[in-house]
């Protein structure tokens, strides 16, 4: 069985290596990125990405990189994770483009619920 792919981008060292565990943890394949344009090039590769982003990163900030995702790939998934999202609030976000969004620190199992429901929709997009 093929792993599911995650693109992942954080600036915060500590929560690319706590996210790449649980990922792994949890039977993913997930790619990493501490830079958003970066994680923007790899989003644009992919047909139907799933992306999750931090919000608040120096230069590029989550939004942003979710404003520039859609821009150029319309059928990626993504979702916000940050310990800022009141910052941003639930509805700039969903503005901004994003799938839906998860509070810092993640559950496991809201993480799991969340990333098997953006791969069931994404699934469903193929047929």
């Amino acid at each position: 069985m093929e792993k599911k792919s995650i693109i992942y981008v954080d600036d915060d060292p500590a929560q690319r290596k706590a996210m790449k565990k649980l990922l792994d943890l949890l039977g993913y394949q997930v790619e990493i990125f501490d830079h958003p344009e970066e994680a923007l090039a790899a989003a644009v590769k992919q047909e139907r990405p799933l992306v999750i982003t931090d919000l608040d990163m120096p230069g590029m900030n989550g939004v942003t990189l979710c404003k520039k995702i859609r821009e150029k790939n319309k059928k990626a998934f993504i979702y916000a994770l940050s310990g800022h999202v009141r910052h941003f609030g639930p509805e700039t976000l969903e503005l901004s483009g994003f799938d839906g969004f998860l509070v810092k620190p993640v559950d496991a199992l809201k993480l799991e619920k969340a990333m098997e429901g953006a791969f069931d929709k994404l699934s469903r997009m193929e047929e």
